[in-house]
């Protein structure tokens, strides 16, 4: 009797109400579904995202450090092509007579005559020593301005301080004659490095 009392209110009820109803009971399943399936997920997917953007920051910084490290080992290759092209400009005490050959070899070269030639003493300076000498020589103007275009072109820096020019002999056969005070420079490795040395003992 219950059960037929009970069916026939459900039946007097109205459609819109039984829809209600469903719609209801559907949400408290999804509901129920979601506090048991997809919440854990969604709270793991945050998880997730949190250690992605953590590790993602860690990997930015990574790699501008990476970026760094690689132009600062760039710059040092260039600072040391640049020092070793320096080094080659001035040669050490063991390789002036080569750099003094090499002087006389270009005026030979240049077709002019080598009358007196006379490296004088070594002037120290802080890291390096300048190496004076005198050349005396005889030949046409052209052979002179070989000689002086060639020691622009040595790889050795030689600074020519002064040089004199004078006419000798008799049309057709006139040379010229003159003096040339210049310097080579050279590095003093061994004086530079006994220096340091010194003062480091010092400081002890």
């Amino acid at each position: 009797m219950k059960l037929d009392a009970l069916n026939l209110r459900l039946r007097r009820v109205q459609p819109i109400w039984k829809l209600v109803a469903c719609l209801f009971i559907n949400l408290l399943i999804f509901c129920g579904l979601y506090m048991q399936l997809l919440s854990p997920q969604k709270e793991r997917l945050l998880r997730l995202t949190e250690e992605y953007n953590t590790l993602n920051e860690k990997w930015i910084k990574m790699n501008a450090a990476r970026t760094k490290i690689e132009r600062a080992r760039a710059e040092h290759g260039a600072l040391k092509e640049k020092l070793s092209a320096l080094f080659r400009q001035l040669p050490e005490k063991k390789e002036i007579p080569s750099l003094l050959r090499g002087i006389a070899h270009l005026a030979r070269e240049s077709q002019l005559k080598v009358k007196y030639f006379e490296p004088k003493g070594l002037v120290s300076k802080e890291f390096y020593a300048e190496l004076p000498f005198e050349l005396r020589y005889a030949g046409s103007y052209h052979s002179i301005g070989y000689f002086f275009d060639g020691m622009r072109r040595m790889e050795r820096i030689v600074k020519i301080d002064d040089f004199t020019l004078e006419a000798k002999g008799n049309f057709p056969t006139i040379y010229v004659e003159g003096i040339c005070n210049a310097k080579a420079f050279v590095y003093l490795r061994e004086e530079t490095k006994a220096k340091k040395e010194g003062k480091g003992e010092g400081k002890k």
